[in-house]
């Protein structure tokens, strides 16, 4: 009788006791190898990011990147190349304004306002320019509405766009970061 009273309790205190332990035991280890797993995936993900940003810092590997000196510099580029690029578009380029340099994920860049009237096709060729130019010209936001049109009717609608761009730019000059 004793015998199955020590067995009874022996029994109940693996229910008790034992079984969730050992529950808890294997949930903890599954727990940890899930952690570890999302560790090396982790670290796999640094080594590719650390491997990008050393290509992209290669001074042969940035065709999109644009170079300069200064900030300044770079600036006064990129604003020549999008007022040409308006003009050989036909598109009236009403003002363009430099934003603050800001950084990107490996580089700097430089922001620009723009604000222009163009029709349809002439902004869609513009946009376009902009969007295959290299080094890149990004464009982050535009807003569009359509202009009250002239006692002239257009074959097309004239459009007055503010257009957000911004240019990844690698300082090689005295304003590096």
């Amino acid at each position: 009788m004793v015998g199955i009273a020590v067995a009874a309790l022996g029994i109940a205190g693996w229910i008790g006791l034992g079984a969730p332990l050992a529950d808890w035991r294997e949930d903890a280890l599954a727990g940890r190898a899930t952690a570890l797993e999302d560790l090396r995936e982790m670290h796999a993900r640094a080594a590719a990011l650390k491997a990008d940003h050393a290509a992209l810092s290669r001074t042969d590997a940035l065709p999109l990147m644009w170079r300069a000196d200064q900030m300044g510099e770079a600036t006064a580029q990129i604003q020549a190349t999008l007022s040409k690029a308006a003009s050989d578009g036909g598109v009236s380029l009403r003002s363009i304004s430099p934003n603050p340099a800001r950084d990107m994920d490996l580089a700097q860049a430089a922001g620009f306002n723009l604000e222009l009237e163009a029709t349809l096709d002439q902004l869609a060729a513009f946009l376009s320019t902009i969007e295959h130019h290299a080094p890149a010209l990004l464009v982050e936001q535009a807003m569009l509405r359509r202009l009250v049109p002239t006692a002239g009717q257009a074959p097309q609608p004239l459009l007055f766009a503010r257009i957000e761009i911004a240019a990844p730019v690698m300082l090689t000059g005295e304003d590096r970061p």
